[in-house]
């Protein structure tokens, strides 16, 4: 992991799971400096995150589930998606969680959900689909294009300033508005053939899940 500016102890909590063999496939940051780190199937380690949150992520472990992502809204919002098209919701954009009931019962797989501090949204679906409403243009923009050509959209963050990251196959990725430390980060890992796997703003910082 690559970062900048985050909470201590969410990087600990990253290095302690790298050294014990777990691989970290989500993190998120909350509007107010909370965190969640997701790994394996149904692992996971949460700090000052909102309640039902971390009680949706307890009922799902318990049974096994796939917890894939966790999203944190400017409101206090949160959604947590699991399985293929499974999703616990709480105090998101009405129209956000029809879409996702639409994509559910479609039988899409959902594969994140992104909110803008402004209060727009975006959904990723099977490999180039995507949602969204009162996104930046040209962050729309760039994910139809993508969608066209027919590359996979991977990931899509929002920045806490209005900035967004696009990311695409393997190290592709579209920047706006975001740290320049970051985007030359991304652009090292790309020239250097890394994976970029996903993109996450915390309040005053990045993190950069790779390999």
């Amino acid at each position: 992991m690559y970062y900048r500016n985050i909470p201590d102890d969410a990087y600990l909590a990253v290095q302690q799971l790298t050294m014990s063999g777990e691989r970290v496939k989500w993190i998120a940051f909350t509007p107010i400096g909370g965190w969640s780190i997701l790994y394996g199937c149904s692992g996971y380690v949460n700090k000052n995150i909102p309640d039902g949150a971390h009680y949706a992520m307890g009922q799902l472990a318990s049974t096994g589930s796939d917890i894939k992502s966790i999203s944190f809204a400017g409101n206090g919002g949160w959604c947590l998606l699991h399985g293929q098209s499974g999703f616990v919701c709480d105090a998101i954009p009405a129209r956000a969680q029809a879409s996702m009931v639409q994509l559910a019962n479609q039988g899409e797989d959902i594969k994140s959900v992104a909110f803008a501090r402004n209060g727009g949204w975006t959904i990723l679906h099977g490999f180039s689909g995507f949602v969204s409403e009162s996104i930046p243009a040209e962050a729309h923009q760039a994910m139809q294009l993508l969608s066209t050509q027919g590359n996979e959209i991977k990931g899509v963050a929002y920045a806490p300033n209005g900035g967004w990251s696009v990311l695409s196959g393997l190290n592709g990725h579209v920047n706006q508005g975001i740290p320049d430390d970051l985007h030359l980060k991304m652009q090292w890992m790309a020239t250097n053939g890394q994976n970029i796997r996903g993109v996450a703003f915390a309040p005053l910082g990045w993190s950069i899940l790779g390999e």
